[in-house]
């Protein structure tokens, strides 16, 4: 029997869209006159990078410490391409999204981000504006699979964990979705996915 959902989450990257880490990496390395490897190790291997989507510090604090650590002053302006043009849509993906919420399911958005990155995503891509709630890690002060970011799903989604499909493309997070009860389905490619849930989108 197929699962009664009335409310799906759906993650971001590598699920509504792709995104090429390696390349914010080479493009920052370029801005910031660094080698990609000393970018990595400054930006993602310290922490900076998940301080930033737990939202422990501003778009403008991550500038100023790239600025100081490779000497290269640059603007908030400077900064918004090589981070953030990294990201193409997975157009089956949120055309399925806008498709369940015209089918009566409720739609949220559960995502670690940065504010950066989602006032790009806002001015490039449409699909922001269908979810009925979108949840971003650096609202919330937390990341998942943290508590906090399940307990603020629950909240949005407004059914019980038994009605959720929660979307995700890293195991770990649909695994512990799947702790809180919900429907959990690990995102690999599309064909799959609908194999499983396109009767929703139907």
């Amino acid at each position: 029997m197929q699962p009664n959902i009335h409310c799906i989450l759906f993650d971001i990257g590598n699920v509504l869209l792709f995104f090429d880490r390696d390349r914010q990496v080479r493009q920052l390395a370029e801005r910031f006159r660094a080698t990609p490897m000393e970018v990595e190790k400054f930006f993602i291997d310290s922490g900076l990078m998940l301080r930033y989507e737990r939202g422990g510090c501003t778009t403008e604090e991550v500038l100023a410490a790239f600025s100081r650590k490779f000497r290269c002053p640059l603007s908030l302006k400077d900064l918004i391409i090589p981070m953030a043009d990294i990201f193409h849509e997975n157009t089956p993906m949120t055309r399925y999204l806008s498709q369940v919420k015209k089918n009566g399911i409720r739609t949220v958005i559960l995502s670690n981000t940065n504010p950066l990155h989602m006032d790009y995503v806002k001015e490039h891509y449409d699909f922001l504006s269908v979810p009925h709630e979108r949840i971003f890690s650096y609202e919330v002060g937390a990341l998942k699979p943290e508590p906090a970011m399940f307990h603020k799903a629950l909240e949005c989604a407004q059914v019980p964990p038994e009605e959720i499909l929660y979307i995700d493309d890293i195991k770990a997070f649909t695994d512990k979705g799947q702790a809180y009860g919900l429907h959990s389905h690990c995102y690999q490619d599309h064909p799959t996915f609908l194999a499983s849930w396109g009767y929703l989108g139907a």
